[in-house]
């Protein structure tokens, strides 16, 4: 039981940590984040494209 425990915190933390990184690496602002729908969460949760970061904020303006 405690096993379980340990491995679902490490889950929780390890999805905390890639939203972090997906959210900083967007280079978005975490007091402008509203997610209203599951389509909002995966439009956030995928990585930008291999362009440049000019060409990807243009594209989603």
């Amino acid at each position: 039981m405690p096993l379980l425990i340990i491995f679902l915190v490490a889950l929780l933390l390890a999805f905390v940590a890639y939203l972090g990184y997906v959210i900083h690496k967007k280079g978005i602002s975490h007091m402008e984040l509203r997610v209203h729908s599951l389509h909002d969460a995966k439009k956030l949760l995928s990585l930008p494209t291999s362009s440049t970061p000019q060409r990807y904020l243009a594209k989603t303006a």
